[in-house]
């Protein structure tokens, strides 16, 4: 549907054009994330080309194209969002030279910018269960998701050198290859090869330039930055410390256990064994009611019908049918 509207070889995020073109709506409760980063350096790697990707698309939000105005919008957003690191970062180094009482005021603000609003939604938990701060739940769901939330913004605050450099880095270069070189427009790592490329000089790299700024902002007049400062410095063991997931070895299951789980897939291949049959044109009831009446669900869905298929390859695993 979309042969000939997209240039050819210019595009590196594509999703939220091909939504735009194709009219696509907007889901809110569905949340899609990819694999949690190895360490700091693929979280920096993959950042980086999100934030060409965006930047890229810029010729789709300002220029000459169907697109409605929600659309235009929501690929700026992406772009506006990129640029709140890079502009916190260039902020706190002119707080440095600005008078004591404004100083302090605006290295708050970055700081809350650079925290990605965790530290707005640590509250927010906080505060919509505060009257039940006497209960178990407040201390067993509430207190560590404030918590949580909290040690985020705090980690994003202490990255903010490299995320704010990356991020300017980026933009530079998705706005030099669309508009001036051309060239390179399609270059990124996947997800598994970036983990695959650590360098230790990479990580050493980076801790310079935290160091750097650290040793910058502290050298400043002002009480607030070289809190700020200090708060940035913890970023060096962090990353020094984040290495690799480990990779631990499959448990052992015994026999016993080996059996009761295997009686478990026996109870549930019969299941489709005795209502997959001529009664429901060898199809997998939606349901099957025992109490008060026994009564089976004359309907399907597409998925019962997949994992009853799946169910049927497990099953010849298993040894149970031939």
């Amino acid at each position: 549907m979309l042969d000939g509207v997209l240039p050819d070889g210019r595009v590196l995020s594509h999703d939220s054009v091909e939504g735009g073109y194709l009219r696509c709506g907007f889901v809110s409760d569905v949340q899609a994330s990819d694999d949690f980063p190895q360490d700091a350096r693929v979280w920096l790697s993959r950042l980086g080309r999100w934030v060409r990707g965006d930047w890229q698309n810029l010729r789709f939000a300002v220029g000459r194209n169907p697109l409605s105005a929600l659309s235009r919008w929501k690929l700026l957003d992406n772009m506006r969002r990129s640029l709140t690191d890079a502009v916190c970062l260039a902020l706190l180094a002119a707080c440095a030279f600005l008078p004591q009482p404004l100083a302090p005021w605006l290295c708050g603000v970055c700081v809350l910018a650079a925290s990605g609003g965790s530290f707005s939604a640590a509250l927010h938990a906080l505060c919509a269960r505060g009257a039940s701060a006497v209960s178990r739940l407040f201390y067993s769901g509430t207190a560590p998701a404030a918590l949580a939330f909290t040690l985020q913004g705090l980690i994003r605050i202490m990255l903010l050198p490299l995320s704010g450099l990356r991020s300017g880095v980026s933009i530079a270069q998705a706005l030099w290859r669309s508009f001036i070189s051309r060239k390179r427009l399609l270059e990124w790592t996947t997800f598994a090869q970036s983990g695959e490329r650590g360098s230790r000089r990479q990580t050493r790299m980076h801790c310079l330039w935290i160091a750097a700024v650290s040793a910058a902002l502290f050298v400043s007049p002002h009480p607030s930055l070289r809190l700020v400062s200090l708060l940035l410095a913890c970023g060096v063991p962090f990353l020094l410390l984040s290495g690799r997931v480990r990779s631990y070895a499959q448990p052992s299951v015994s026999f016993a256990e080996r059996e009761k789980l295997t009686t478990f897939a026996a109870a549930m291949w019969r299941y489709f064994e005795e209502t997959c049959d001529f009664r429901n044109n060898y199809l997998p009831p939606d349901n099957v009611q025992e109490t008060p009446v026994y009564r089976v669900a004359q309907r399907t869905s597409p998925t019962n019908i997949g994992l009853a298929l799946l169910c049927a390859l497990t099953a010849r695993d298993f040894g149970f049918i031939d």
